[in-house]
C-alpha cells in the first residue's frame, strides 16, 4: 500500500477492516433503520404520502375552492378549476372580444 507515495506494508487485519467498509458501502439498496420515524414500510420501501389524511382535501379548500373571477368578462365563477368549462359556455364566448 502506498501513502504520501511511500511503500508501507499492511497487515491482514487492515486490509480485513478495509474490504469490510468497502462491502458495508456497496450495500446501498438496504434503507436505513428507523430511529424515530415510521414511515418505513416494513418491506422497505418508504412511504411518500402525506401524513396528514385530510391532506388534498385542504389542499383543495385553500388553493382551488375559492371563487375566481373570469379574466374575459369579470363573472365570479365557482373555482379556478372551472374555468375551462365556464369559457366553453356561450354566455362567455359571446362576450370575448374577437
Amino acid at each position: 500500500m502506498f501513502i504520501d507515495g511511500i511503500k508501507q506494508e499492511m497487515d491482514e487485519n487492515l486490509f480485513e477492516q478495509m474490504a469490510e467498509a468497502l462491502h458495508q458501502s456497496d450495500n446501498i439498496h438496504n434503507p436505513p433503520i428507523p430511529t424515530t420515524s415510521t414511515r418505513w414500510k416494513p418491506d422497505g420501501t418508504y412511504d411518500k404520502k402525506p401524513v396528514d389524511p385530510e391532506y388534498f382535501s385542504k389542499y383543495y379548500q385553500n388553493k382551488l375552492s375559492t371563487p375566481f373571477t373570469c379574466p374575459d368578462w369579470g363573472r365570479t365563477i365557482t373555482s379556478k378549476s372551472n374555468l375551462s368549462k365556464h369559457r366553453q359556455t356561450k354566455k362567455c364566448m359571446n362576450s370575448k372580444c374577437h
